[in-house]
């Protein structure tokens, strides 16, 4: 029944989370150290501050949001490194939670306290980490078995009852990590599939527009797809020998005869899956939202 196989997308690449650093002068580092840690910034609603590990300071900002289906959004600013191989400032937070009023307090905080200018450090400050997601409605993690090339290291969690409900490829300091797990969506009280790729691109904010596709490596295939006649047995128990040993070991352990029929009908079936390579042309449109290219959000 492919029906089932082809999921619903009803959102574009969205970044989930971003991680910028820069590194300027000692003397403009000390000073947006010593703005950020003076008595005025207690005053402002939503802002705490307090000795980093690795900072002089760790300000964590609450954003207020004007869209009722967003919770109040924080930003971690960590500014004035102790060891002097770190950059002068670290700012983490996720702009999938931003609206325009949040975008506004954000870029008006920076400007108050920081040196250089909110402009500058988005497109100078080097991006460390940026998460990208993508979410399939009508799908979860156990109807599907995720797979993507060269992750060597794989990772399933599951619930009591044994659905599994997280899965990690990768390892955690690799480059471009993914994950794929059921994340429910508040708006429409439905759960659904979120594939989401981890990347540590190591590019300044105004060249990451030239960041390769990290969902190119991706194969998704349908667990529907395959049915107990054609394995001999109940597709949930190859589906998880398969999300952990890999596809291709899981179809060794097939008879001869079944193992050309269950490769040639997972291979159909995925490219009944999502264009990954088409979607990745709305990359630059999430950029833009994100703080990068035509100017500030509003």
């Amino acid at each position: 029944m492919l029906e089932k196989t082809e999921p619903t997308i009803t959102s574009n690449i969205k970044v989930d989370r971003l991680t910028i650093c820069m590194t300027v002068s000692e003397e403009s580092t000390a000073q947006s150290v010593s703005s950020l840690l003076s008595d005025n910034i207690t005053k402002e609603p939503g802002v705490s501050t307090k000795p980093g590990g690795l900072y002089k300071v760790r300000a964590t900002i609450t954003l207020p949001q004007q869209l009722p289906n967003l919770k109040p959004a924080k930003i971690l600013i960590e500014a004035g490194p102790k060891v002097g191989n770190r950059p002068s400032f670290r700012l983490d937070f996720n702009p999938a939670n931003l609206d325009g009023e949040a975008w506004t307090c954000l870029y008006g905080f920076m400007q108050s306290h920081f040196d250089p200018s909110p402009e500058a450090f988005f497109k100078n400050g080097k991006c460390t980490r940026i998460d990208l997601a993508v979410d399939h409605v009508g799908l979860r993690l156990e109807d599907v078995i995720v797979r993507t090339i060269g992750k060597k290291k794989i990772g399933v969690y599951s619930d009591q009852y044994g659905r599994p409900q997280t899965a990690y490829l990768g390892a955690p300091t690799g480059k471009n990590r993914l994950v794929a797990y059921d994340k429910h969506d508040k708006a429409t009280d439905q759960t659904n599939l979120r594939i989401e790729c981890r990347v540590n691109p190591g590019l300044i904010g105004k060249n990451l527009h030239t960041l390769k596709n990290p969902f190119a490596q991706v194969e998704l295939y349908p667990v529907s797809a395959i049915s107990e006649a054609m394995l001999g047995f109940n597709p949930t128990i190859f589906a998880d020998s398969a999300r952990v040993r890999g596809v291709s070991r899981a179809v060794k352990l097939l008879s001869p005869k079944r193992q050309a029929l269950v490769e040639l009908k997972l291979q159909g079936s995925s490219a009944l899956m999502l264009d990954y390579e088409a979607l990745w042309e709305d990359f630059p449109s999430a950029l833009n939202q994100s703080g990068f290219f035509d100017g500030l959000p509003s």
